[in-house]
């Protein structure tokens, strides 16, 4: 299979070549640049890019825009070097390139394959497990509506989601209404600051429902939150039957 950048990313490609568990390897070449990814069970394992082999030649190789690439399948990977599983190693890339965004369209890109349902986790609760492995300092999460009913939830210690959920929905109206009778821009996401956790809420896109994340506040970056939590509202809604 012969293609260009161009035309899919590499975070698309990394995406199909890893739902459809394929063992393959794909030569990428940029000018007088080349690299090499392996897929092996569904994840990568070892990437080569400029003297370099593991994750950090797969967060160079992700950075590129142009190129083109050539995918052979049945391939067996000469070497293991990345233990991080796919979803994780594009979430990873991504914070990379938002602290230094050589591409702007990459966040975009890394789960526009969502329509492929078969592969998507069809219960609120996996994805909310699911990022709670990408949060540094998580301690719990929920989807709340905006009538304060969690639809969904986890936590990694004993706190009542119910009860954080309605305070959650009554701050974030409070901050939602403030920012309409002033006249700012749409309200998208608020943090809470307390001298132990961030409380961090964002809108799903519909806005009929927000994610909401607490995280202790000396372990987590408020930047990575934000990011993972970007990234995932956009599945979460997708994981909702009936909604969006």
């Amino acid at each position: 299979m012969l293609g260009y950048l161009q035309d899919i990313s590499l975070a698309n490609l990394i995406q199909l070549n890893c739902q459809e568990r394929k063992t393959a390897a794909l030569a990428l070449k940029y000018n007088d640049h080349q690299g090499e990814l392996y897929f092996k069970d569904g994840n990568v394992v070892h990437a080569v890019f400029n003297g370099r082999e593991g994750e950090e030649a797969a967060y160079e190789l992700l950075s590129w825009q142009e190129g083109a690439f050539e995918l052979k399948t049945g391939i067996e990977p000469p070497a293991v070097t990345i233990n991080r599983g796919w979803s994780s190693l594009l979430i990873e890339g991504a914070r990379r390139l938002d602290e230094n965004p050589s591409n702007p369209d990459f966040l975009d890109s890394i789960f526009d394959i969502q329509s492929e349902d078969d592969f998507m986790p069809h219960k609120l609760e996996d994805l909310l497990k699911e990022l709670s492995g990408e949060v540094d300092g998580y301690i719990a999460s929920s989807i709340v509506g905006m009538d304060g009913i969690d639809i969904a939830h986890h936590a990694r210690s004993k706190i009542n989601t119910e009860a954080a959920s309605a305070q959650m929905t009554m701050l974030f109206k409070l901050v939602d209404t403030s920012v309409s009778k002033n006249g700012h821009e749409t309200l998208e996401d608020n943090v809470l600051t307390t001298s132990n956790v961030y409380v961090y809420t964002r809108y799903l896109p519909n806005k009929d429902y927000f994610l909401g994340v607490i995280a202790d506040r000396k372990s987590a970056s408020l930047g990575n939150l934000r990011l993972i939590c970007k990234i995932y509202v956009d599945r979460i809604q997708k994981a909702m039957p009936g909604v969006g």
